[in-house]
């Protein structure tokens, strides 16, 4: 047995069907046969009447959350197989009303502007500072959160990304203390920074700045299958019913017990080995940088507003083209 209860429910689903103990009347269709379509179906087991009874009997999936809500300090915390976009979708539907203005980051991903269609919110947007020398978004100021919040005094929340795609990070603590000052939460989108916190060389995670919700895609910088993300709160500002009603609202009902179990997986590692893993994988990164800040005309991007687990390397001085390399 491992400590990750959904991947010991997967496991023994696994092998009692090797054995040819399952014989499944529910979904899903193959009915654990590789002979139909081939292996592409291995492995593949329903939540319900798979790793857990149709009613959930076993609580598995409500331990593995439980398990993640405490191991990063939250106190609510939903796994989903649908990405980062469901999460960050449910939490648009989670904190205020049609008609409702937020305060949001402008280069936001699609999943969380949709969101807002989705919720009806108004969006009152913010720009981030943008790195003179390679051109790319770096944080929101605070004091552009703050102005915002000013000028709108009925925004319901801020929706901030953070880390950005390319590993830029901003100040959370202090748009924490801008939007609680306000009254509203902070939902950050941190889909690429789920191994965040887990070195004094890496940012904190957003939950520890102050952030009220928090998506991180399990897929991304972790090693969970496909689709894997998980959503945490702390609900001195949010509505735990309401959390749990939006989640449910756009989610699956027929989710995949693989994913769910890899996410389970991926945070047991994490208990286990997350500081000397990702203490291993910061010193390769600085040391690659080292040997590519040696290459003629060619950037590396750096520095306290860059997370140092993210690779990214500027082109345009070496004259080289960006596909073939």
């Amino acid at each position: 047995m491992s400590d990750a209860p959904l991947l010991d429910a997967w496991l023994a689903f696994r092998d009692a069907a090797a054995r040819g103990d399952v014989r499944p009347f529910t979904i899903p269709g193959h009915k654990q046969r590789t002979d139909l379509v081939g292996d592409v179906v291995a492995g593949d087991v329903p939540l319900y009447a798979g790793l857990d009874t149709m009613k959930q009997a076993g609580g598995v999936l409500a331990e593995a959350e439980h398990r993640a809500a405490a191991f990063w300090g939250a106190d609510w915390c939903r796994f989903s197989v649908g990405g980062s976009t469901h999460g960050s979708q449910a939490l648009a539907l989670a904190v205020g009303a049609p008609g409702d203005e937020v305060v949001v980051g402008r280069t936001l991903h699609r999943s969380l502007l949709l969101g807002l269609v989705l919720a009806a919110l108004r969006p009152v947007w913010v720009r981030p500072d943008v790195d003179p020398v390679s051109g790319l978004p770096l944080g929101v100021p605070v004091a552009a959160v703050e102005r915002a919040l000013a000028d709108h005094p009925g925004a319901v929340a801020v929706f901030l990304g953070d880390p950005s795609y390319v590993g830029t990070v901003g100040d959370v603590a202090g748009h924490a203390a801008a939007a609680h000052a306000a009254g509203v939460p902070l939902v950050v989108d941190a889909a690429w920074g789920a191994h965040f916190g887990l070195s004094p060389a890496l940012p904190p995670h957003p939950l520890a700045c102050g952030a009220d919700a928090v998506v991180v895609s399990a897929h991304k910088t972790l090693p969970a299958v496909s689709q894997a993300a998980i959503v945490l709160a702390n609900t001195t500002r949010l509505d735990p019913g309401r959390l749990d009603r939006a989640f449910e609202a756009t989610h699956t009902t027929s989710p995949a017990g693989a994913i769910l179990a890899s996410t389970d997986a991926a945070r047991a590692l994490l208990e286990r080995s997350g500081p000397q893993l990702a203490e291993r994988l910061v010193l390769a990164v600085a040391a690659a940088r080292r040997r590519l800040r040696d290459v003629p005309g060619l950037g590396v991007l750096e520095g306290p507003q860059v997370d140092a687990a993210k690779l990214v390397v500027l082109l345009a001085g070496t004259g080289a083209h960006g596909v073939a390399v």
